[in-house]
């Protein structure tokens, strides 16, 4: 479930550039290509949204759907690193590091799982 941390949040464009920004702050700003659209979504739900977790409802996953889990994240790490190699500004990247680091970490933390 998400939690909404900053309302105010938006992505828009501004003649060629995709920019992400909550009126005070511009959080990216890059000439709108599909590469920039994709980096300009992930910061508008890390900013917009915060996770809220239920500890006490359980959820089950099938062998199947864990397989599907850790393939996704694998996925996604892998993109973002993709993206991460061509962008030459390396503190718009740092951010996209992390996550596609903490994509990989959730994917090994699946397979730990599998194999209990």
């Amino acid at each position: 479930m998400r939690g909404i941390r900053n309302p105010n949040v938006d992505i828009r464009t501004d003649g060629n550039d995709i920019i992400v920004t909550d009126g005070k702050t511009e959080y990216f700003r890059k000439p709108k290509m599909n590469q920039t659209v994709a980096i300009a979504n992930d910061i508008y739900f890390a900013e917009k949204y915060t996770e809220v977790y239920n500890m006490h409802n359980g959820i089950a996953f099938t062998q199947e759907e864990l397989q599907l889990l850790y393939a996704a994240c694998m996925s996604y790490g892998d993109k973002l690193s993709e993206i991460i190699k061509s962008i030459p500004n390396e503190r718009s990247a740092d951010g996209l590091a992390d996550r596609a680091e903490s994509s990989w970490n959730l994917a090994r933390k699946i397979t730990e799982s599998m194999e209990e």
